[in-house]
Protein backbone atom coordinates (compact mmCIF):
# COMPACT_ATOMS: atom_id res chain seq x y z
CA UNK A 1 0.00 0.00 0.00
CA UNK A 2 1.15 3.54 -0.75
CA UNK A 3 0.09 7.08 0.09
CA UNK A 4 1.06 9.54 -2.61
CA UNK A 5 0.53 12.62 -0.48
CA UNK A 6 0.67 13.38 3.24
CA UNK A 7 -0.72 11.10 5.94
CA UNK A 8 -1.82 12.88 9.13
CA UNK A 9 -3.04 11.19 12.30
CA UNK A 10 -3.58 13.80 15.00
CA UNK A 11 -6.00 14.81 17.77
CA UNK A 12 -7.94 11.54 17.86
CA UNK A 13 -8.39 11.42 21.61
CA UNK A 14 -9.63 7.82 21.82
CA UNK A 15 -7.18 6.30 19.35
CA UNK A 16 -4.52 4.34 21.25
CA UNK A 17 -3.20 1.91 18.62
CA UNK A 18 -2.29 2.55 14.97
CA UNK A 19 -1.26 -0.36 12.73
CA UNK A 20 -0.30 0.07 9.08
CA UNK A 21 1.13 -3.37 8.21
CA UNK A 22 0.92 -3.05 4.40
CA UNK A 23 2.12 0.55 4.02
CA UNK A 24 5.38 0.70 2.04
CA UNK A 25 5.67 4.31 0.89
CA UNK A 26 4.45 7.78 1.88
CA UNK A 27 5.13 10.32 -0.84
CA UNK A 28 4.49 13.40 1.27
CA UNK A 29 4.73 13.71 5.05
CA UNK A 30 3.89 11.24 7.81
CA UNK A 31 2.57 13.17 10.82
CA UNK A 32 1.70 11.33 14.04
CA UNK A 33 0.94 13.48 17.06
CA UNK A 34 -1.23 15.33 19.53
CA UNK A 35 -3.14 12.37 20.86
CA UNK A 36 -3.05 9.15 22.88
CA UNK A 37 -1.45 6.71 20.46
CA UNK A 38 0.66 4.36 22.56
CA UNK A 39 1.35 1.76 19.87
CA UNK A 40 2.32 2.45 16.26
CA UNK A 41 3.49 -0.14 13.74
CA UNK A 42 4.39 0.15 10.06
CA UNK A 43 6.58 -2.88 9.55
CA UNK A 44 6.73 -2.66 5.73
CA UNK A 45 7.38 1.08 5.38
CA UNK A 46 10.58 1.70 3.38
CA UNK A 47 10.48 5.30 2.15
CA UNK A 48 9.01 8.66 3.19
CA UNK A 49 9.01 11.65 0.87
CA UNK A 50 8.86 15.10 2.43
CA UNK A 51 9.37 14.12 6.07
CA UNK A 52 8.09 12.47 9.23
CA UNK A 53 7.12 13.84 12.62
CA UNK A 54 6.27 11.94 15.79
CA UNK A 55 5.31 14.19 18.69
CA UNK A 56 3.18 14.55 21.82
CA UNK A 57 1.82 11.01 22.01
CA UNK A 58 2.53 8.35 24.68
CA UNK A 59 4.56 6.08 22.40
CA UNK A 60 6.98 3.81 24.23
CA UNK A 61 8.54 2.31 21.09
CA UNK A 62 9.17 3.71 17.62
CA UNK A 63 9.75 0.66 15.42
CA UNK A 64 10.19 1.09 11.66
CA UNK A 65 12.39 -1.89 10.81
CA UNK A 66 12.45 -1.43 7.02
CA UNK A 67 12.58 2.35 6.71
CA UNK A 68 15.68 3.18 4.65
CA UNK A 69 15.18 6.67 3.20
CA UNK A 70 13.52 9.91 4.23
CA UNK A 71 13.87 12.47 1.45
CA UNK A 72 13.13 15.39 3.77
CA UNK A 73 13.18 15.56 7.56
CA UNK A 74 12.71 13.39 10.64
CA UNK A 75 11.46 14.98 13.84
CA UNK A 76 11.05 12.88 17.01
CA UNK A 77 10.09 15.14 19.90
CA UNK A 78 8.07 15.54 23.09
CA UNK A 79 7.57 11.81 23.58
CA UNK A 80 8.00 11.49 27.32
CA UNK A 81 7.35 7.74 27.45
CA UNK A 82 9.61 6.75 24.56
CA UNK A 83 12.30 4.27 25.62
CA UNK A 84 13.16 2.53 22.34
CA UNK A 85 13.79 3.68 18.77
CA UNK A 86 14.39 1.01 16.13
CA UNK A 87 15.41 2.32 12.71
CA UNK A 88 18.09 -0.22 11.77
CA UNK A 89 18.08 0.42 8.00
CA UNK A 90 17.70 4.20 7.92
CA UNK A 91 20.62 5.39 5.75
CA UNK A 92 19.77 8.90 4.55
CA UNK A 93 17.72 11.84 5.77
CA UNK A 94 17.43 14.52 3.10
CA UNK A 95 18.76 14.21 -0.41
CA UNK A 96 20.11 17.71 -1.05
CA UNK A 97 23.03 17.73 -3.52
CA UNK A 98 24.61 20.51 -1.42
CA UNK A 99 25.58 18.23 1.43
CA UNK A 100 29.10 17.76 0.12
CA UNK A 101 29.58 21.46 -0.61
CA UNK A 102 30.53 23.15 2.63
CA UNK A 103 30.08 26.59 1.07
CA UNK A 104 26.44 26.10 0.04
CA UNK A 105 23.33 26.52 2.13
CA UNK A 106 20.63 23.85 2.34
CA UNK A 107 17.37 25.51 3.37
CA UNK A 108 14.93 22.98 1.96
CA UNK A 109 13.86 21.46 5.26
CA UNK A 110 16.19 18.47 5.45
CA UNK A 111 17.05 17.74 9.07
CA UNK A 112 16.92 15.20 11.87
CA UNK A 113 15.74 16.45 15.27
CA UNK A 114 15.54 14.56 18.57
CA UNK A 115 14.10 16.75 21.30
CA UNK A 116 12.54 16.38 24.74
CA UNK A 117 12.60 12.58 25.06
CA UNK A 118 12.91 12.32 28.82
CA UNK A 119 13.01 8.51 29.08
CA UNK A 120 15.28 7.66 26.14
CA UNK A 121 18.74 6.41 27.18
CA UNK A 122 20.33 5.36 23.86
CA UNK A 123 20.03 6.69 20.32
CA UNK A 124 21.93 4.59 17.79
CA UNK A 125 21.60 4.70 14.02
CA UNK A 126 24.04 2.09 12.69
CA UNK A 127 23.12 2.41 9.01
CA UNK A 128 22.83 6.20 8.82
CA UNK A 129 25.45 7.73 6.50
CA UNK A 130 24.14 11.21 5.73
CA UNK A 131 21.85 13.94 7.00
CA UNK A 132 21.65 16.74 4.44
CA UNK A 133 20.74 19.30 7.08
CA UNK A 134 21.29 19.64 10.84
CA UNK A 135 21.30 16.68 13.21
CA UNK A 136 20.01 18.13 16.49
CA UNK A 137 19.71 16.32 19.81
CA UNK A 138 18.50 18.53 22.65
CA UNK A 139 16.88 18.44 26.08
CA UNK A 140 16.94 14.66 26.24
CA UNK A 141 17.85 14.43 29.89
CA UNK A 142 18.33 10.65 30.30
CA UNK A 143 20.28 10.10 27.08
CA UNK A 144 23.75 8.68 27.79
CA UNK A 145 24.79 7.36 24.37
CA UNK A 146 24.56 8.72 20.83
CA UNK A 147 26.09 6.52 18.13
CA UNK A 148 26.18 7.38 14.42
CA UNK A 149 29.32 5.44 13.45
CA UNK A 150 28.68 5.33 9.68
CA UNK A 151 27.80 9.00 9.16
CA UNK A 152 30.27 10.79 6.89
CA UNK A 153 28.39 14.05 6.18
CA UNK A 154 26.11 16.28 8.25
CA UNK A 155 24.67 19.67 7.48
CA UNK A 156 25.28 20.58 11.13
CA UNK A 157 25.70 18.77 14.46
CA UNK A 158 23.92 20.40 17.41
CA UNK A 159 24.00 18.73 20.84
CA UNK A 160 22.44 20.89 23.53
CA UNK A 161 21.24 20.40 27.11
CA UNK A 162 21.76 16.65 27.31
CA UNK A 163 23.30 16.57 30.77
CA UNK A 164 23.66 12.77 30.92
CA UNK A 165 25.20 12.38 27.46
CA UNK A 166 28.70 10.94 27.92
CA UNK A 167 29.29 8.80 24.82
CA UNK A 168 29.37 10.06 21.23
CA UNK A 169 30.44 7.89 18.29
CA UNK A 170 31.15 9.95 15.15
CA UNK A 171 33.97 7.73 13.93
CA UNK A 172 33.56 8.42 10.20
CA UNK A 173 32.23 11.97 10.27
CA UNK A 174 34.39 13.97 7.84
CA UNK A 175 32.45 17.06 6.76
CA UNK A 176 29.96 19.22 8.66
CA UNK A 177 28.50 22.08 6.71
CA UNK A 178 26.28 23.40 3.98
CA UNK A 179 23.13 23.91 6.09
CA UNK A 180 21.09 27.02 6.62
CA UNK A 181 20.80 26.95 10.41
CA UNK A 182 21.02 29.24 13.42
CA UNK A 183 23.80 27.06 14.80
CA UNK A 184 25.93 25.95 11.85
CA UNK A 185 28.77 23.48 11.95
CA UNK A 186 29.38 21.68 15.25
CA UNK A 187 27.72 23.18 18.31
CA UNK A 188 28.04 21.22 21.57
CA UNK A 189 26.67 22.93 24.68
CA UNK A 190 25.76 21.75 28.18
CA UNK A 191 26.34 18.03 27.83
CA UNK A 192 27.98 15.42 30.08
CA UNK A 193 31.04 14.52 28.01
CA UNK A 194 34.43 14.18 29.67
CA UNK A 195 36.17 13.57 26.34
CA UNK A 196 35.26 14.10 22.69
CA UNK A 197 36.92 12.75 19.58
CA UNK A 198 36.24 12.87 15.87
CA UNK A 199 39.11 11.08 14.15
CA UNK A 200 37.93 11.62 10.57
CA UNK A 201 36.66 15.21 10.78
CA UNK A 202 38.42 17.35 8.17
CA UNK A 203 36.29 20.50 7.87
CA UNK A 204 33.33 22.18 9.51
CA UNK A 205 31.45 25.45 9.16
CA UNK A 206 32.04 26.09 12.88
CA UNK A 207 33.33 24.42 16.03
CA UNK A 208 31.67 25.60 19.26
CA UNK A 209 32.13 23.86 22.61
CA UNK A 210 30.34 25.84 25.32
CA UNK A 211 29.34 25.21 28.96
CA UNK A 212 30.32 21.56 29.01
CA UNK A 213 31.28 21.43 32.69
CA UNK A 214 32.71 17.88 32.67
CA UNK A 215 34.70 18.17 29.43
CA UNK A 216 38.40 17.58 30.13
CA UNK A 217 39.73 17.16 26.60
CA UNK A 218 38.76 16.87 22.97
CA UNK A 219 40.61 15.69 19.89
CA UNK A 220 39.89 16.31 16.22
CA UNK A 221 43.30 15.22 14.89
CA UNK A 222 42.48 15.53 11.16
CA UNK A 223 40.62 18.87 11.30
CA UNK A 224 42.32 21.37 8.97
CA UNK A 225 39.65 23.98 8.20
CA UNK A 226 36.94 25.82 10.16
CA UNK A 227 34.84 28.14 8.01
CA UNK A 228 33.64 31.68 8.67
CA UNK A 229 31.46 30.84 11.69
CA UNK A 230 34.71 30.28 13.56
CA UNK A 231 36.13 28.47 16.56
CA UNK A 232 34.60 29.02 20.00
CA UNK A 233 35.75 27.25 23.19
CA UNK A 234 34.01 29.00 26.09
CA UNK A 235 33.11 28.20 29.70
CA UNK A 236 34.25 24.57 29.76
CA UNK A 237 35.33 24.57 33.40
CA UNK A 238 37.28 21.28 33.40
CA UNK A 239 38.92 21.63 29.98
CA UNK A 240 42.67 21.04 30.12
CA UNK A 241 43.51 19.73 26.64
CA UNK A 242 42.83 20.91 23.09
CA UNK A 243 43.49 18.46 20.25
CA UNK A 244 43.66 20.36 16.98
CA UNK A 245 47.06 19.24 15.72
CA UNK A 246 46.45 19.93 12.01
CA UNK A 247 44.18 22.97 12.16
CA UNK A 248 45.58 25.33 9.53
CA UNK A 249 42.79 27.81 8.74
CA UNK A 250 39.91 29.45 10.60
CA UNK A 251 37.98 31.76 8.29
CA UNK A 252 36.09 33.44 11.13
CA UNK A 253 36.72 34.44 14.74
CA UNK A 254 38.52 32.44 17.42
CA UNK A 255 37.33 32.63 21.04
CA UNK A 256 38.84 30.90 24.09
CA UNK A 257 37.00 32.33 27.08
CA UNK A 258 36.44 31.31 30.70
CA UNK A 259 37.97 27.82 30.57
CA UNK A 260 39.12 27.82 34.17
CA UNK A 261 41.34 24.71 34.08
CA UNK A 262 43.05 25.46 30.76
CA UNK A 263 46.79 25.91 31.31
CA UNK A 264 48.39 25.44 27.88
CA UNK A 265 47.20 26.01 24.34
CA UNK A 266 49.36 24.78 21.47
CA UNK A 267 47.83 25.43 18.08
CA UNK A 268 49.64 25.14 14.73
Amino acid sequence: ATVGGTMTVQENENLVSLALPALTNVGGELLIGDGNIATFTAAALTTIGHGAQFSEVPLTTLDLPKLATIDGYLRVEHLGALTSVNLPLLATVGLSPNVNNIGSENDNGDFLTVDNLEALVTWGRPALTKVAGPLTVSQTSSLTTLTIPAVTNLGALVLSSNESLVTLDITKLAVVGGSFDEQPGIHIQTNGFTTLTGPALVQTDALSLIDNDALVSFNFPALTFVDEEGLRLDSNDALTGIGLALLADVAGNVSLDANAALLTVDLP
